[in-house]
Order: structure tokens, then sequence, then C-alpha cells
């Protein structure tokens, strides 16, 4: 039960409150792609891949937490998700 808690709550803190920072970097990142070989190439790979997912992480946050408001009674999803509510 604690993996549990601490697993899910931690992933979940760490895209909550790593967002800015993330996107920040990312759009930063857009100015210096290269793709020649080496580490350039897999920098911007990294990048675009990380640019096409900043948008839908908030829209998978809002589309969860509306979904599963109700089910905040229950202990075992409390134990998982409740860091997501308070964020």
């Amino acid at each position: 039960m604690i993996y549990k808690k601490i697993f899910y709550n931690g992933l979940t803190r760490y895209f909550l409150q790593g967002y800015l920072v993330l996107s920040t970097t990312t759009f930063l990142g857009l100015y210096a792609i290269d793709f020649s070989k080496g580490v350039g190439l897999t920098n911007s790979i990294l990048t675009l891949m990380t640019f096409t997912f900043l948008p839908v992480w908030p829209l998978f946050v809002f589309y969860f937490l509306r979904k599963n408001k109700a089910l905040l009674k229950d202990k075992k999803f409390k134990l998982k998700f409740n860091t997501m509510y308070h964020a």
C-alpha cells in the first residue's frame, strides 16, 4: 500500500510541479534544434517529443480530475491520486 502511494503520488507530483520548468526548457530547446549526428540529433528528437507532450498533459489532468471527482471518497483511489487534487 505504501509503495502505490509513493509511486503514484511522487510521479504525478513531479509532473505537476515540474511542468513550468519542463515547458520553459523545451521552448528553449526548440531554438537549439540540430539534426546533425550524435548528441544534437538525440536532443532534438527528445525536445520535439516533449513539445508534443506539453499540451496533452494539462488536458489529461483536467479530464482525469473532472471524471474521477466522485471517487475521492474511496480510500484506495485517494491514496493513489490525492496529490493531483492538492497540487
